[in-house]
């Protein structure tokens, strides 16, 4: 409760993940399967499919989106699927790819947080997120050929699925102390 909006129970842009474990993990699949498409589709041989394939998950989860609207409540993965690709496609390696995914989803719950939930304007998370994490992913990065170093991205999703799995256990033993439930 002392972290005001960024504590688990405070409203959220996405209320069924808000737990950190569950966050990494649910965008690590779904960045997974985005990238290992992307790769398959960067292996073809026709240069149009090439050209444009690499937007094939991301179509996916806008028509998953749309196909929501209602009473249901579907996963945004828009803004994963797209960041996954394009670092797929810009550094050639899936773990870079995952990690983009990740990323963009814990920058969208950050900035969602921030700008969305809590403000009077309405702001797209997803689409904040996009900008920050498609500047880094093909601007920065290349830049400074952080795409050579081919374990680095494996190196860091492994911190961040420790670390959030340390944040999500530590969340809990707390909720349950002040709730005199055993942890």
């Amino acid at each position: 409760a002392r972290l005001g909006r960024f504590h688990r129970g405070a409203k959220s842009w996405q209320p069924h993940m808000t737990r950190p474990f569950d966050m990494v993990l649910y965008a690590g699949v779904i960045a997974g399967i985005a990238a290992c498409c992307v790769a398959e589709v960067l292996a073809s041989d026709n240069e149009m499919f090439r050209q444009y394939g690499i937007f094939l998950p991301f179509t996916v989860s806008c028509v998953v989106l749309v196909l929501g609207q209602g009473k249901t409540q579907v996963p945004t993965t828009h803004h994963i699927t797209i960041c996954a690709a394009y670092a797929m496609a810009a550094g050639g390696n899936i773990g870079w790819g995952v990690l983009a995914g990740v990323a963009v989803h814990i920058v969208g719950d950050f900035l969602g947080r921030v700008f969305h939930v809590h403000g009077d304007v309405y702001i797209c998370p997803a689409a904040m997120s996009i900008v920050v994490v498609s500047l880094i992913v093909m601007g920065l990065l290349p830049a400074i050929s952080a795409y050579s170093l081919t374990s680095l991205p494996w190196v860091l999703l492994g911190l961040l699925v420790i670390g959030s799995a340390v944040l999500q256990h530590r969340d809990e033993k707390s909720a349950a102390k002040h709730t005199n439930l055993p942890a």
